[in-house]
């Protein structure tokens, strides 16, 4: 039985260089409102102001697919957080209003 773990989209592919990976963390990690690959050349380039990305790096995001490995990876980051908000409701029933928790208060038990 194979037990490797096969890669996710937003992993390095097999033809990516490593520079292009690179870049194409910068996009991803980028807030997904503000994800664009100018942004990302923004970042890549440490300039603000930096206007239209070069062509290498717009060819890396088409070649690519930056736009759907970061959705694929946003996606999974938003799985990851709803079972983290799922997890304590089913381990904890819900408390009842006018019930006692069985904890006291220590300043009325002076």
């Amino acid at each position: 039985m194979d037990t490797k773990r096969s890669p996710e989209l937003w992993d390095k592919l097999e033809s990516e260089s490593s520079r292009a990976f690179e870049a194409f963390k910068l996009f991803m990690y980028l807030p997904p409102a503000e994800r664009s690959v100018a942004g990302a050349w923004r970042e890549w380039t440490d300039n603000p102001e930096a206007g239209r990305p070069s062509p290498f790096f717009e060819g890396w995001a088409r070649e690519y697919a930056w736009p759907e490995r970061a959705r694929a990876y946003d996606a999974h980051i938003e799985r990851i957080r709803r079972r983290g908000m799922e997890r304590p409701s089913r381990r904890r029933p819900p408390s009842r209003p006018g019930r006692s928790s069985g904890l006291e208060d220590a300043s009325t038990s002076l």
